[in-house]
């Protein structure tokens, strides 16, 4: 039987305890392989440069560099990646903004995990159908 190639994840979440928690749902699915994890936008610029992830996932609110101020940078750092943005900060102008610096999309990071994943897979691949409606695709 072959072997599903998995998404290579950066996931870049300054709460230690959050990170174990995403990390852990998205590998269980065997979607994903989390390469490596930041706790702020300068270490995630790090990260993604050397490693050129198909996916980042990025908090908001984090120290040193947030991810309003990363989320461009990163874009140009990793020309690849597809970012999603994964923060409890919910609103349509907060959503807008991600969007319009270049985010793939805006994701609750409180759903449920399977929630979460079909979200996350839903950004990665937009031109598939997927159930999931609360995922704000990127605006072209």
């Amino acid at each position: 039987m072959g072997q599903v190639e998995r998404i290579r994840t950066l996931l870049v979440e300054d709460d230690a305890p959050m990170r174990v928690l995403l990390r852990r749902a998205l590998e269980e699915t065997g979607h994903f392989e989390v390469i490596a994890e930041a706790a702020d936008g300068v270490n995630a610029i790090e990260r993604a440069t050397l490693l050129q992830p198909e996916l980042i996932l990025l908090d908001l609110m984090m120290p040193i560099m947030n991810g309003f101020q990363a989320l461009p940078l990163l874009l140009k750092s990793s020309p690849v990646s597809r970012i999603v943005v994964l923060s409890m900060l919910q609103g349509n102008p907060i959503e807008k903004e991600c969007l319009q610096l270049g985010a793939s999309a805006f994701v609750d990071k409180m759903v449920k995990d399977e929630d979460l994943i079909k979200q996350i897979l839903a950004a990665m691949h937009p031109t598939v159908v997927h159930e999931s409606e609360t995922v704000t695709p990127r605006l072209s």
